[in-house]
This record gives structure tokens, sequence and C-alpha cells, in this order.
């Protein structure tokens, strides 16, 4: 070992081991190991931690600041739309793919959604549907609060620039806060408890897609919410634009 490390300073444990191998020298990984501490050997090569960004580095110094949307007394319809990945599971549990949604706190609408890896270009897909949805509202961007925990798909620059550049306010849970996104977690939650068998059957990746549009699909138009009055989403949208038109005409 002496005499690889010596001609290969830069080698970690794994490169180690291939170079014994090379050598005639078989052993497991955990036996290596043990060889290299009880012989008071210490690899040169560490393993290199990713630097935070700057993004990062911003939320940690605001510390609870970061959470815009606990300052909110009241909160309107289309005010607050909060995100995040939950993990689906399915073809019986060999394969998983992830689900991203962005949800109104308000009428508990899907805005919009995506399923595919967890990363930040899928969450961009999935908001840049939410935004269409509240530009044919009229929605004014700069009234909304987009919320989200602190994962790295929702601190990337692409993610923190396309929402600035839309004049929203973007709102963060803090680190390791599960119940600063309530209504996430409950919708994630619910979902998969009432969609986990279906999907769990599901054989391919087009299956479960086609699963989630249904599931989606129910959930916006045909299932009752007791916070909302027994009203789907979409029903309590509808009669809260409703009820707006009136007032105005009163007026």
């Amino acid at each position: 070992m002496r005499k690889i490390l010596r001609k290969n300073p830069a080698y970690g444990y794994r490169r180690l081991l291939k170079a014994l191998k090379r050598e005639g020298i078989k052993i497991n990984h955990k036996t290596l190991k043990k060889l290299l501490k009880a012989s008071k050997i210490n690899l040169k090569r560490r393993i290199k931690h990713r630097r935070r960004s700057a993004v990062e580095v911003i939320l940690d110094e605001l510390g609870e600041k970061v959470n815009l949307i606990r300052r909110l007394t009241e909160v309107r319809l289309f005010q607050i739309i909060c995100t995040d990945f939950t993990r689906i599971v399915f073809a019986r549990g060999r394969r998983y793919s992830w689900l991203i949604a962005y949800l109104e706190v308000v009428s508990k609408k899907v805005l919009s959604y995506e399923v595919g890896p967890a990363t930040t270009a899928q969450a961009l897909i999935a908001y840049r549907r939410a935004r269409r949805f509240l530009k044919r509202k009229g929605v004014k961007f700069d009234r909304v609060y987009v919320h989200q925990d602190q994962g790295v798909q929702f601190t990337a620059y692409d993610y923190i620039g396309q929402l600035a550049n839309d004049r929203l306010n973007i709102s963060f849970s803090r680190k390791g806060r599960f119940e600063d996104n309530p209504d996430m977690e409950a919708f994630n939650g619910r979902f998969k408890d009432e969609w986990k068998d279906e999907l769990y059957e599901a054989g391919t990746a087009r299956e479960m897609k086609k699963i989630v549009a249904r599931a989606i699909s129910y959930y916006n138009k045909r299932r009752i919410h007791l916070a909302l009055g027994d009203c789907s989403p979409d029903e309590f949208i509808a009669r809260q634009e409703s009820e707006a038109k009136n007032t105005l005409k009163k007026r």
C-alpha cells in the first residue's frame, strides 16, 4: 500500500483498491479501510464538499426572515403558491420518480405539475405553467408569494432568477422545518395515500404519468374539500370569481 501511495499520492481508497488488484492482491474495501487505519496511513485525497452558493449564504444570514408568508395576516386567493418535490413509487416498488406541484393555498388548486427527476429544470417547467395560469387570471405578480423549502433545486440561480424577473415574492421554509410548508405537506401526503395502490401497480413510467394526470384532474375538478364549503378547488374559484363580478355590478 505504501509503495503504491508513494507513486500515486492523490489516490483515494477506491483507486488504491484497484491498484492492489492489479498487483494480484484481492481485498474488499472494508478490510482495506481497516488496514489503512491500523497502519496509520492517511490518504491525502479528501472528499470535496460542494461550496455554498451566494443564494445559500444569503438565506443562512436571513435566518427566520426567509419565510415571508408567516408575516401575512390575511391571505387572498392567488396570493400564496407553494411547491415541493415528492417521490412517487411505481412498478411494484422497483422504480420511482418525482412529482412537483404548484399549489394555490386558498383554493387548494394544483395550478401545474411535472413528473420526472427532482431538478431545477423540472421545477421551472412546472413553474412556467403555473405562471401562465396566473396570467390568464389577470393576477398581479408583485402581490404573489411563491413558497418552497431550501432544496438545491429552489436555491439555484436559474430558479431564483426566473422568479425575480417575474417580480414575484420569493419565500422559503426555514432549514429542516417541514411545518413551514403545511399546505404542500398535506397535499403530498394525501395524494400519495389516496393513489398509492394504483401508482404501485403501474408497470411503466408512461402508465404512472397517466395515473398522476388523472389524479390531479380529479383533485382539481371533483374532489370536495370541507374547508372550501364542500366544493372542489375549481368550483371554489368559480364561486369566488362569480361573487367578485356581482360585487362590481352592484357598485
